[in-house]
């Protein structure tokens, strides 16, 4: 019996359209102050002033809590604090705040682990290019990859970390 993609060709380009999250409007990170360390906006369109938009993003996160959500207009703001660092991601209103939020904490995760738990103003700009293939590789025009997106959860199994590509992919759960 000869083996056979179960999708064929055409059936994979579908696959792949479905699996491209496309929800991210921007994501921005701000210091403190406000001053802008990275943005990167995937929709010229949804702000028009962009500088105005993150000192209203800095003025509504001054409340103190260390996570946060909003509105402003017609889009959804996550953000996240770290030391002296607010990191934003921003979404259509009607988007699943479950998933941009989901999406954020991974980010976070990851930045934390690249940067061992210190991230600070001044360390983001010291190795800035971290900060940016970090953003690079977990987005790509706005879309997100569900396959890297989506984290595994080990399944128990002795020596399995947890890691993409560890295990069985058969007895794993995944979770977001």
């Amino acid at each position: 019996m000869k083996w056979t993609r179960p999708f064929g060709p055409v059936g994979y380009q579908r696959m792949n359209k479905l699996m491209a999250l496309e929800l991210i409007k921007s994501i921005i990170v701000l210091s403190q102050t406000g001053e802008r360390i990275y943005a990167q906006y995937y929709d010229q369109e949804c702000v028009a002033n962009q500088q105005q938009f993150e000192k209203d993003i800095t003025e509504k996160n001054k409340a103190g809590n260390d996570e946060d959500i909003f509105l402003m207009g017609q889009l959804i703001v996550l953000t996240r604090k770290r030391n002296d660092v607010t990191i934003a991601v921003v979404g259509s209103a009607g988007e699943n705040e479950m998933i941009l939020s989901s999406f954020l904490r991974a980010m976070c995760d990851s930045l934390d682990t690249i940067y061992k738990n210190e991230i600070s103003h001044a360390l983001l700009l010291e190795k800035y290019d971290k900060l940016v293939y970090t953003i690079d590789v977990m987005i790509d025009g706005g879309s997100l990859d569900v396959v890297l997106f989506f984290l595994r959860c080990p399944s128990g199994q002795s020596g399995d970390s947890g890691s993409v590509g560890s295990g069985h992919w058969g007895s794993s759960k995944y979770y977001v």
